[in-house]
C-alpha cells in the first residue's frame, strides 16, 4: 500500500508540476502510465545504460508527451517511469518500435520485478 502511494504521489506530482498548459489532456484521450522497477544490483550499470538509451529515444517520438525515469529516495535500486502519451496508437508505435525492442533485449531477466499501471488524469 505504502509503495502504491508513493507511486501515485510521484505521477501527481510530476504531471502538475511539469506543465503550465492548461489541463485538458483527460478531454483529449491522453494515456498515462506508471511504471515501477526494481533492478537487480548487480545488474544496475547496464540497466541505467539502457534506460538512458530509452528515454532519450522515447522522448523524440511523435505522440509522446512526458517520459521521465525516478528513482526512489533511499532506494537505489527502485525506479519509477512515467509516461503520457497523446493516444492509444502513439503508444502502440512506441511498443512496435526498434529501440524498444532493443531495450526489451537488453534488459531481459535483469529486473527483480516490474509492474506498469495505466492512471487516470484526475486533475
Amino acid at each position: 500500500m505504502k509503495k502504491v502511494l508513493f507511486v501515485l504521489l510521484i505521477a501527481l506530482f510530476t504531471m502538475s508540476c511539469t506543465t503550465n498548459k492548461p489541463d485538458n489532456s483527460k478531454e483529449q484521450g491522453h494515456i498515462h502510465l506508471v511504471v515501477s522497477l526494481t533492478i537487480k544490483p548487480e545488474c544496475k550499470d547496464e540497466l541505467m545504460s539502457a534506460l538512458k538509451t530509452m528515454v532519450a529515444e522515447t522522448r523524440k517520438e511523435k505522440g509522446c508527451i512526458a517520459y521521465y525515469l525516478l528513482e526512489k529516495e533511499g532506494e537505489s535500486n527502485e525506479y519509477v517511469l512515467i509516461e503520457e502519451w497523446a493516444s492509444q496508437e502513439d503508444l502502440d508505435n512506441h511498443g512496435a518500435s526498434a529501440h524498444y525492442a532493443q531495450y526489451k533485449k537488453a534488459t531481459e531477466g535483469r529486473f527483480e520485478s516490474s509492474t506498469l499501471e495505466r492512471a487516470t488524469l484526475v486533475y
